[in-house]
C-alpha cells in the first residue's frame, strides 16, 4: 500500500509512494519552468532516467528522485549513488542534481503528537508557535548530516560518488516535508512545513564547474522550496 501523507512515515520500498513523489517534484518544477517532462510510470527499455527533466535558464537539466528508508548514512550515499549514476546516463540533460526524499524517517510523531485513552477518540496536540514544527525538522536534519560527517560518508559521497562525473552537480537537495498543528488566536489549524536543505559536496569539486551552472544549482532548489510553499 502507497503512502504519500505527511504525518506518517509510509512503508518502506513503497514504488507507488516513490513515483507520487516524482510526480510531486515535477509539479513544483512546473512552477518556474515550462518545460518539464517526467518518467513514464512504468519505466521500461524507452523510459527517459532521471525522474524528472526541466529546461532552466536555457538548458536541460535533471532530478532524480530517490526516497531513503533507513537511517544509516550509508544508505543516503548509496541512494545517492543511484540518482548520479543515472544522471550521468541521460543523454539529453547538460546538469543534473539528486533530490533526496527524507520523509519515511522524520519524527512524525513530534510534528503530529497525539494521546488516546481507552474508549475514546484520539486527541491531536497543537503547538502554540508555527516555528516550532520546523525546528524540529531542522534538528533532525542536523543531527543526521552531522552523523555522515562524523562517520566518514561525507568523504565517501565525495570520493566514491561525485567524483569525475560530468553532469551531476557536487550538490544534494534534500526535501523536507511535514504537518503540525498550531494554535493561534483560538484556532487550530495544520501548517505545513517544507524547505529543501542544500548539501554541497567538497569544496574541490564545487571549484571545478563553473559559477553560473552552481548559482543556477542552488536557484532550482530555492525554487522548488517557495514553490511547495502553500497553505
Amino acid at each position: 500500500m502507497a503512502s504519500f501523507a505527511t504525518t506518517s512515515p509510509g512503508p518502506r520500498n513503497d514504488q507507488i509512494g516513490n513515483k507520487l513523489f516524482e510526480l510531486l517534484i515535477a509539479c513544483l518544477a512546473m512552477t518556474f519552468s515550462n518545460d518539464v517532462e517526467l518518467e513514464k510510470p512504468r519505466g521500461g527499455r524507452s523510459s527517459n532516467n532521471p525522474d524528472v527533466l526541466l529546461t532552466y535558464a536555457g538548458e536541460r537539466w535533471s532530478l532524480a528522485c530517490k526516497t531513503l528508508d533507513s537511517e544509516n548514512p550509508r544508505t543516503l550515499v548509496d541512494r545517492v549513488n543511484d540518482g548520479v549514476v543515472q544522471i550521468e546516463k541521460c543523454v539529453s540533460c547538460r546538469h543534473g542534481i539528486v533530490v533526496v526524499n527524507w520523509k519515511t524517517l522524520l519524527p512524525h510523531e513530534q510534528l503530529w503528537p497525539r494521546s488516546s485513552s481507552p474508549g475514546q477518540s484520539t486527541t491531536y496536540e497543537a503547538y502554540n508557535d508555527e516555528k516550532e514544527p520546523r525546528r524540529i525538522l531542522e534538528s533532525f536534519y542536523a543531527k543526521h548530516v552531522q552523523r555522515l560527517i562524523d562517520e566518514g560518508h561525507a568523504v565517501n559521497l565525495e570520493q566514491e560518488v561525485f567524483a569525475g562525473r560530468a553532469k551531476a552537480r557536487p550538490f544534494i537537495a534534500n526535501f523536507v516535508h511535514g504537518v503540525g498543528l498550531v494554535r493561534q488566536e483560538g484556532e487550530t489549524r495544520v501548517s505545513v512545513v517544507t524547505f529543501i536543505m542544500r548539501y554541497q559536496v567538497g569544496r574541490q569539486l564545487r571549484q571545478k564547474i563553473s559559477k553560473p551552472v552552481f548559482r543556477a544549482a542552488k536557484r532550482i532548489s530555492d525554487d522548488l522550496t517557495r514553490a511547495s510553499q502553500w497553505r
